[in-house]
């Protein structure tokens, strides 16, 4: 028998308290069976959520250590494309091979009874989108699917809906229907089902589809976003969701939190930049240093344009600073963009520092610098602006985000940073 146990988190004035339950799941069960696990688990759920109404809700995150190779030009296509997608004004394509490489994700449940799916829960995006029972490719076959025909809160769109795959375009449609996250079930959220994916990159994603967090103006569609629902629909209080990842060994990735910030999880204050352009999460970053051995490395010297973006991994920045950086610590390009440096630097101290605002943010070399199979990474991939005809931006990824506290304010469009223990 496995177990699976699920936790809300909720904040009464200034206390915590913690809320669990834990469902047995057989290992082989009938359809019947598993629709009633998930309707119970989604009703113990509710229930709990709706004793504190009004609060904070918390979604617990989970990681997992994905087999890739940092280095490989697979890894660095990817990247390319993810910047490329971040300079579209109107989006109109999305390149989905640009998650594989996430680490964190968490389960939404989607019709009734809930159908659960594994998504990543993205700040780079908008647009929610899984694999539909209609799909029988292989890379379909192999993650979970939604079926709308066993959905009794389903409805009908039917809207094309075309995303950008590695190997060429993915079709789906629209549908409507109930979708929870954290216990807050938002009703009538237009979402996509995948119906057309052949790709081979999503054959070894091990995660099920993903759930756009970014502003309505970068929606395929121009559909709204399940947060502007949840805070149309008057389930959380404020316009507000805030992030904590962890990279600690283990499956515990932090957590989502809907509605504001949790003061328990961050030290300090919260700084707060204004969002410089209402499509991505992005800020003005102040600038930027390595420090080793008492000799600095600037960049962004003047102040840049920063995404703040949990669907990348790693940090992204103009390819002549990043060679830079990388030279003070011996590094080695292996592929365009990317550095190898020597694993004995993880026991030096060469910090870098990230300014945003009036406050910076240290990252060590275990936060920068990858163990990657045979070889060490460095966590800044370089991008070639010139050559993709956009102007140089940096994309801060789960690299720099693991080592702070992140809030995402859409009432005051602003985000606020502060230091975690």
């Amino acid at each position: 028998i496995r177990y699976q146990e699920n936790y809300i988190t909720v904040r009464n004035g200034h206390s915590l308290t913690q809320k669990s339950f834990i469902l047995p799941m057989k290992s082989s069960i009938s359809p019947a069976e598993d629709n009633m696990m998930r309707s119970v688990s989604a009703l113990l759920t509710v229930f709990l959520c709706s004793l504190v109404a009004g609060d904070l809700i918390t979604v617990p995150l989970k990681r997992v250590d994905v087999e890739q190779r940092f280095s490989s030009p697979e890894y660095v296509e990817r990247m390319t494309n993810r910047v490329r997608s971040m300079m579209r004004s109107s989006l109109e394509t999305v390149n989905i091979t640009d998650y594989m490489d996430s680490q964190y994700y968490g389960d939404v449940g989607i019709g009734t009874p809930e159908q659960v799916f594994r998504v990543i829960l993205d700040t780079g995006s908008s647009n929610l989108w899984v694999p539909s029972s209609l799909c029988t490719t292989m890379a379909c076959r192999i993650h979970r699917r939604y079926d709308h025909n066993i959905s009794s809160t389903y409805q009908e769109d039917g809207t094309d809906f075309y995303i950008m795959y590695g190997s060429g375009p993915v079709g789906g449609f629209q549908s409507m229907d109930s979708v929870t996250l954290g216990g807050l079930t938002a009703e009538n959220v237009t979402f996509a089902e995948i119906s057309n994916e052949k790709g081979l990159p999503f054959v070894a994603g091990k995660f099920d589809g993903i759930l756009g967090l970014g502003y309505r103006s970068i929606s395929i569609n121009n559909v709204k976003p399940y947060f502007y629902e949840l805070v149309d629909q008057e389930l959380v209080d404020k316009a507000v969701f805030s992030f904590k990842l962890n990279r600690s060994p283990g499956n515990d990735g932090g957590y989502l939190v809907l509605g504001g910030s949790d003061p328990t999880m961050y030290t300090g204050d919260l700084t707060y930049l204004p969002v410089t352009r209402k499509e991505h999460w992005e800020v003005k970053m102040k600038g930027g240093y390595l420090d080793l051995e008492g000799h600095s490395q600037k960049f962004c010297v003047g102040g840049c344009p920063a995404i703040v973006d949990t669907g990348t991994s790693l940090n992204l920045g103009p390819i002549e600073e990043v060679k830079r950086i990388a030279g003070k610590l011996n590094g080695v390009q292996i592929q365009q963009g990317m550095f190898m440096v020597s694993c004995e630097f993880l026991k030096k101290d060469a910090d870098i520092v990230i300014q945003l605002g009036t406050r910076n943010f240290v990252l060590k070399t275990t936060d920068y610098i990858i163990k990657d199979t045979e070889m060490c990474v460095l966590g800044f991939m370089g991008v070639n602006f010139d050559a993709i005809q956009t102007k140089p931006f940096w994309i801060l990824g789960d690299v720099f985000l693991a080592r702070v506290f992140t809030e995402y304010d859409m009432e005051k469009n602003r985000v606020g940073f502060a230091d975690v223990e």
